[in-house]
């Protein structure tokens, strides 16, 4: 298949997944076809053009085609990759494992909690009418322990395959999810203390758990900004991905 002199090839394309959207961001910043990118220096290219992984692959393709390879029609990522002389990139795995152990053991706890909560409402809603927000809260936690769990089922594809806008809106989501089961109990807590009868060991405990759901919004925000640190010195390094000298 000829290369043409107006568009990215549909090899290109196949390869590194993109859409025609990608497609227009490349070639507004000057890459226009595979002569294009032969010569590209991806480092150069601003930083909220396209993800990572995707930026990724067409370094690669690049430094496929700069030192004389052809693509065929069923050539694929894992093959040009092989055919490079040295692949210098790892994966921090450690920041990426610790972020999805965090995860786990918050679904858990969510779990644990939530399931509380609800057999709480069912025995005592009737009669009181006190409606336990823990079905709320520790559902919305447990919901965001899934998804960073859902994102990291890729190991550390799941992460630098989105854009940083939408991890750092994820984010914002698993710390609102933590801080509100802070405030849920931190609500408890005054509850206890208002009443006639103070309730003197249950706002110990409520004070508790406050801090420590705090502790994981913080320690959640953390490991998600590691990700992005991670990402971002991704973008400042693709020229070192592969050593061909």
């Amino acid at each position: 298949m000829p290369t043409t002199s107006e568009s990215i090839d549909l090899r290109v394309k196949r390869i590194s997944n993109l859409s025609q959207d990608d497609v227009g961001e490349l070639q507004n910043t000057g890459i226009m076809n595979e002569d294009d990118l032969r010569y590209a220096e991806f480092v150069d290219l601003p930083v909220g053009i396209l993800p990572v992984i995707k930026r990724r692959k067409l370094e690669m393709i690049g430094k496929f085609l700069a030192g004389g390879g052809a693509l065929s029609a069923t050539i694929t990522a894992a093959e040009i990759q092989q055919s490079l002389p040295k692949y210098a990139y790892e994966y921090d795995t450690y920041t990426y494992t610790n972020l999805r152990i965090f995860a786990f053991l918050c679904l858990l706890v969510s779990l644990y909690f939530w399931s509380w909560a609800v057999i709480n409402v069912i025995n005592t809603y009737n009669i009181s009418g006190l409606f336990d927000f823990g079905v709320v809260t520790f559902f919305l936690s447990g919901a965001s322990s899934v998804y960073l769990l859902r994102m990291s089922r890729k190991g550390a594809n799941g992460f630098v395959e989105s854009p940083p806008t939408y991890i750092s809106r994820v984010r914002v989501l698993v710390f609102l999810s933590h801080f509100t089961v802070a405030m849920n109990y931190a609500l408890g807590g005054y509850l206890a203390l208002s009443l006639e009868t103070i309730y003197a060991k249950f706002a110990y405990y409520c004070i508790i758990f406050m801090v420590l759901w705090l502790f994981c919004a913080v320690v959640g925000w953390n490991l998600i900004t590691n990700v992005m640190d991670i990402n971002a010195e991704e973008l400042d390094n693709l020229n070192v991905f592969y050593d061909l000298e």
